[in-house]
């Protein structure tokens, strides 16, 4: 059997996770273990000792499918995870036991889909992944659960302005949970919302803000998205030139970004200042409020208003 790699050890157990979580803090714990941690009373991060001021557990999908591959691969048998959601399938009835197998059947024969090889396909397939991640909480992790995410990413650079659309809206509509949002940060999904922010179209462009925007709702996702050299500037570029939805989605994205204190100075560094007080000259109504909110936000920084001032 190969070693068991490092990234698959619960930090607390150090076995191999069968059911691994994310932490507020971005640390991966397995399920079973962070739970009786946090049971214990404790209320900081066991590996980087930061206090939890959320102790909300997210599942790392993408990780769980890399563990579930390997042990496959090496013959190695993986307890089945022991948490609630687990404990009420267990407890459902055979009506409801069949309706998610029928659920999973459906989200199968979708990513068979999106791998095909005719174009028209493979819209149609993205197309109907965006409508059912508009469903409800059951279907968008059964999505998320079945490794779509991995499918549905590339497809925001195939060059298919339709495809890339549906792709992107896809992705809001599976951040509407926020256990969704850091695993699809944790996936790589920043990287993809950003080139479609940068070379989609104008409708594109505008649901990539609005993702950004989704995604940004969890505190340590602002972070991450921000620390993404381009993320900002893509964001600024299209409140610069995009069309008045583009440019209302950008302030939005941007504001949401920017109430991480690093996030500001960042922003105001590549220019935002001088771009939001030429557009206060040109732009009424909602997104003029929006514009106001920004800079006020971005006021609260020494930086930030030394480039109003000189302005």
């Amino acid at each position: 059997m190969a070693e068991l790699p490092e990234d698959f050890k619960c930090p607390i157990s150090l076995e191999l996770m069968n059911d691994p979580v994310i932490l507020a803090t971005g640390q991966t714990y397995n399920r079973s273990s962070i739970q009786r941690w946090l049971d214990a009373g404790h209320r900081s991060c066991p590996k980087t000792k930061q206090e939890l001021k959320d102790t909300k557990l997210i599942p790392n999908y993408a990780l769980r499918s890399l563990i579930h591959q390997w042990a496959q691969a090496n013959g190695v048998e993986l307890k089945k995870p022991s948490d609630l959601k687990t404990q009420l399938h267990n407890a459902a009835n055979n009506s409801e036991k069949e309706a998610l197998k029928q659920l999973k059947a459906i989200v199968d024969s979708l990513l068979r889909r999106l791998s095909s090889s005719g174009l028209q396909m493979r819209r149609d397939a993205i197309k109907d992944v965006r409508v059912l991640a508009k469903e409800s909480k059951d279907t968008r992790t059964c999505i998320a659960e079945q490794g779509a995410i991995a499918h549905i990413l590339p497809l925001l650079s195939c060059r298919d302005a339709q495809i890339e659309e549906n792709a992107v809206v896809a992705l809001l509509n599976l951040s509407v949970d926020d256990e969704n949002k850091v695993g699809l940060v944790a996936e790589g999904a920043v990287d993809a919302v950003v080139h479609a922010l940068k070379t989609g179209s104008a409708d594109t462009r505008a649901s990539a803000a609005v993702t950004i925007t989704s995604l940004a709702m969890v505190d340590v996702n602002k972070a991450t998205i921000g620390s993404r050299s381009d993320a900002i500037s893509a964001l600024i570029k299209l409140l610069a030139e995009g069309n008045p939805r583009g440019k209302k989605e950008a302030t939005t994205a941007l504001y949401s970004l920017c109430i991480y204190v690093d996030n500001r100075s960042r922003a105001v560094s590549q220019g935002l200042v001088s771009i939001l007080l030429s557009l206060l000259s040109c732009e009424g109504g909602d997104t003029a409020e929006r514009v106001l909110a920004l800079l006020d936000l971005l006021a609260t920084s020494a930086e930030g208003r030394m480039a109003a001032g000189a302005g």
